[in-house]
């Protein structure tokens, strides 16, 4: 996978404050003003800040200069016209409207990519390739490696690990590829989603009489939580970590995906129940809610992808495998 475009964390929390700022002083800006100037006049100039302005700040201090900083900055556009959408006053979006209408052939282009990407990767499911990888592969190169595109492709294999189910590894190729069949933790998935859906019905019934739209947004999202569980639990069985000549690749449902050159790789201890859990900030338990048995180790921290795309560093990933005994043997035969 390729590096994605990272900003200074610095740089970045001063961004996070200065669109908070913008945001802040244009809900004053509404509040005080609304009723003393007509609707679509005050609509304007917020939607002009919001949807605009925001994009252009990140642009001015964060993406300037950097390869493809067009490409990355189409999705603080879109978050920054839903913005604009939300706190415009009700009689004054004309203008996020006719945004929207601009960006409809991108965004159509995205699902149709989308979908693409998803069709091919029903095709792949009958071998032994990755679909989650190639989703994420296919759709990144299409959109550009940043954020969105990650999001889309844990959506996508999210959708199709809990309809189609994908194909279940067999254990059985010592030395090349180890399941992950023991993590799976049936009762506590359907629990979840049995406490999402009546969570999700309790909070619908009291918010839709006064806010409908808030309502439904959260049974969407509840919607969201039981589908991204049922994946889980299925891609847990169908993807496995393998072994290849230059990189160890571990991957763990769609809460983990790895590809480590085998030079960054220090070592591997074995766990059990008893072994007290890490609690560094570099430590990745990926065997919740179950009880780990290896610990991977790096020798320096790792770029990782976790769940719904979001990319983090590493120093050790704790694992629940099928045959930790085995793939314990071969990382340390590498590693030597």
């Amino acid at each position: 996978m390729r590096a994605a475009l990272r900003l200074a964390p610095a740089r970045l929390v001063a961004l996070a404050a200065l669109t908070a700022a913008v945001y802040a002083i244009e809900l004053v800006v509404v509040h005080r003003l609304d009723g003393r100037l007509p609707a679509s006049t005050l609509g304007a100039v917020v939607t002009f800040d919001l949807a605009l302005a925001v994009p252009f700040l990140w642009w001015l201090f964060g993406l300037r200069g950097q390869a493809g900083a067009l490409r990355r900055l189409l999705p603080v556009v879109v978050a920054s016209l839903a913005g604009a959408a939300l706190v415009a006053p009700t009689g004054g979006r004309t203008l996020v409207w006719l945004l929207r209408m601009v960006l409809i052939p991108v965004e159509l282009a995205a699902v149709v990519v989308t979908v693409r990407t998803v069709v091919g990767a029903v095709r792949l499911a009958r071998s032994d390739a990755d679909v989650a990888e190639r989703l994420e592969d296919a759709l990144t190169k299409a959109l550009g490696d940043h954020t969105l595109a990650r999001l889309l492709a844990a959506e996508a294999s999210a959708l199709f690990f809990a309809v189609l189910g994908g194909r279940r590894r067999a254990v059985g190729r010592p030395g090349e590829s180890y399941t992950l069949h023991e993590a799976r933790v049936p009762a506590v998935t359907w629990g979840l989603a049995l406490v999402v859906v009546v969570e999700s019905a309790v909070v619908h019934l009291l918010v839709a009489p006064a806010h409908p739209a808030i309502a439904w947004t959260l049974t969407g999202t509840g919607a969201y939580a039981i589908l991204w569980l049922v994946g889980q639990d299925r891609a847990l069985a169908a993807r496995a970590i393998t072994l290849d000549a230059d990189h160890l690749v571990l991957r763990a449902g769609l809460r983990l995906t790895a590809r480590i050159p085998w030079r960054l790789v220090s070592g591997v201890e074995g766990a059990s129940w008893s072994t007290p859990r890490e609690r560094s900030r570099g430590h990745a338990d990926i065997a919740r809610p179950g009880d780990a048995n290896l610990v991977v180790r790096f020798r320096e921290p790792v770029v990782v992808t976790r769940a719904l795309g979001l990319r983090r560093r590493v120093s050790s990933v704790a694992l629940c495998v099928d045959e930790p005994e085995g793939l314990r043997a071969c990382i340390e035969s590498r590693c030597a």
